[in-house]
C-alpha cells in the first residue's frame, strides 16, 4: 500500500515517470491491489505508452466492468492510440 500511495501522489503531481517506479513495484507484489491498475494506466497514458495502459485496463475491467475511472482511462488510451 505504501508503494501505491507514493505512485498515486507522484501521478497527482504529474511526475508520471517517478510514479511508475513505485507502481510497477507494487504491481509485482500484488497486482490485484484495489486502484493499482488504473494508477498504472494513468502513468502509462501520461507517458504516451497507450498500449500498456490498454492492456492493464482490460484486465482490470474483467474484475469490475462498471468502474467509471477505469473506463475513462481506457477510453482515453484507445483514443490517443488511434483505436
Amino acid at each position: 500500500s505504501r508503494l501505491y500511495r507514493w505512485g498515486f501522489l507522484y501521478n497527482g503531481w504529474e511526475e508520471c515517470e517517478k510514479a511508475l517506479t513505485y507502481l510497477e513495484k507494487a504491481n509485482q507484489i500484488n497486482p490485484a491491489f484495489k486502484g493499482l491498475a488504473v494508477e498504472l494506466a494513468f502513468s502509462y497514458n501520461c507517458l504516451g505508452q497507450y498500449s500498456k495502459a490498454v492492456s492493464v485496463l482490460q484486465i482490470a475491467l474483467q474484475q469490475d466492468p462498471k468502474d467509471a475511472y477505469t473506463n475513462k482511462e481506457l477510453i482515453y488510451a484507445q483514443i490517443r492510440s488511434g483505436d
